[in-house]
């Protein structure tokens, strides 16, 4: 047992340079994968969040591009109290409205009365026509929806199926966006108690799909979720880029999220980000801290093995000798 430690002990010796090199690189590439590693998951996050921010800003653009018309078509009905359906009509082809705004089902002014509020305009007629003199009271959220715009004067939208069917029945996802037309003042009670009323509401019938659709820089390897609401649910789910919630590689095969709020048409949008497959092999390479660890131990195996040939040469001219 003795001679067996002595000559371990002895071979420490010789090569215990050899041996620290090899401990020494090993450590490196360790703390070198460390490093690369969060450093390529910090360029990753980075690149959703610069995505996320530039999806946001095109989401408030095309929203603000959207409600121009509803503007344009409320000047309509300030301007002139009896439209006639002809004029609207000829408003939205002067606008170009179909090439312009694509994502605009249609737009209808309902005037308010003790009884409702009822679509008496709607242009074009053909696909709208079951909106003529229903009441938008009865559509789910639109009466909040309309007490907030002529609170605040702004838009304010609600979320329901398409656009002619019962409230209760399932279908595309629909904006309806109110935006109160005139104002009048309508005692509540108390002598100093008034209430604003809104005259009646220019309401823009929006495709959620066509609205939401071709936002993202990164459209190939970063998916986007479009939410009504603070609180992501599958309730209040508006558009999905793919359809498939949470798809997408990350770190440890998990996708990388991001989300972000605003405020829009008078309520919050929440905006999900994952990201997809392919998504690392753009633009940050993954492979690299793997590439640089098995480098720097291989860099250290070879020192290791020269160090070792030459205490090996020495040891045995020492012999010789």
């Amino acid at each position: 047992m003795r001679p067996h430690l002595s000559s371990v002990v002895q071979h420490l010796r010789r090569m215990w340079t050899a041996y620290a090199v090899l401990l020494a690189s090993i450590l490196l590439s360790i703390v070198a994968h460390r490093y690369l590693a969060r450093t390529v998951d910090a360029e990753q996050r980075a690149r959703v969040e610069t995505a996320a921010e530039e999806t946001r800003r095109a989401l408030v653009q095309r929203v603000d591009h959207a409600l121009s018309i509803l503007y344009a078509v409320r000047a309509l009905f300030v301007a002139n109290s009896d439209v006639k359906p002809g004029e609207l009509e000829a408003l939205l082809e002067w606008m170009d409205a179909d090439a312009r705004y694509p994502a605009m089902q249609g737009v209808a002014f309902a005037r308010s009365s003790p009884s409702g509020v009822r679509v008496t305009r709607v242009a074009p007629l053909e696909p709208n026509k079951a909106l003529l003199g229903e009441d938008l009271r009865a559509i789910p959220g639109a009466d909040e929806a309309m007490r907030r715009a002529a609170a605040t004067g702004q838009p304010a939208a609600v979320t329901r199926s398409s656009a002619g069917t019962a409230p209760g029945e399932s279908g595309p996802p629909m904006m309806w966006v109110f935006l109160p037309v005139g104002q009048e003042s309508a005692r509540t009670g108390g002598a100093r108690s008034h209430a604003h009323q809104a005259v009646g509401y220019v309401v823009g019938l929006f495709q959620a799909d066509e609205l939401l659709s071709n936002l993202g820089p990164l459209g190939g390897v970063v998916d986007y979720e479009v939410y009504d609401g603070a609180a992501p649910t599958p309730d209040t789910l508006l558009y999905d880029d793919d359809g498939l919630p949470n798809v997408g590689t990350g770190r440890g095969g998990q996708p990388l999220l991001v989300s972000t709020s605003l405020p829009l048409v008078g309520s919050p949008w929440t905006l999900s980000f994952s990201t997809r497959p392919g998504f690392e092999e753009v633009g940050v390479e993954r492979r690299v801290p793997i590439a640089v660890s098995v480098g720097g131990m291989l860099v250290g195996a070879l020192l290791f093995g020269i160090i070792a040939t030459q205490v090996r040469a020495r040891v045995a001219a020492e012999r010789m000798s």
